[in-house]
């Protein structure tokens, strides 16, 4: 149902990663600072079509503080301070070391709202960070893996 979108997502990260690593950039905070002011025009214009400057208006007079906390967590914590450090990290190590990390992506959502939310964590969402992590360990490690079953001789 939403194979499209999803692709064009994929595909809009592995572009951004491609050009966070090529760009010659001073810092890579600089770069999201200005794709937030780039996209604010546009972000602006669907949310005036898509909720009407009536519903805007309602939301922003009614804002609580939880709203507020949210908000400066997002903008913050979330999209400068984690992009800015995914920026240094592309662009400090290979591609292939740094994007299999986006794995853990759920993973740290899902205990995160089981730890500070106190949301059900089932066995099988346990199961899965167990997969991810083996595999995340597997890729990191797989040389030396290879090395100790003689597939890569010294």
């Amino acid at each position: 149902r939403w194979t499209c979108a999803k692709s064009m997502a994929a595909f809009s990260w592995a572009v951004g990663n491609m050009f966070t690593k090529k760009v010659d950039a001073d810092s890579p905070l600089s770069l999201v600072v200005w794709g937030n002011l780039v996209a604010f025009p546009f972000m602006v214009g669907v949310s005036l079509f898509l909720e009407g400057p009536v519903m805007i208006l309602d939301s922003l007079q009614n804002m609580s503080w939880a709203t507020i906390g949210a908000i400066v967590y997002i903008v913050y914590l979330s999209t400068h301070v984690g992009y800015g450090l995914w920026g240094f990290l592309i662009k400090s190590y290979p591609t292939s070391v740094v994007v299999p990390f986006t794995l853990l992506i759920p993973v740290v959502g899902f205990l995160s709202s089981a730890l500070f939310l106190g949301e059900e964590l089932p066995w099988w969402k346990l199961l899965a960070s167990l997969f991810i992590m083996g595999g995340l360990v597997f890729n990191l490690l797989e040389n030396q893996v290879k090395r100790l079953f003689g597939v890569i001789k010294d």
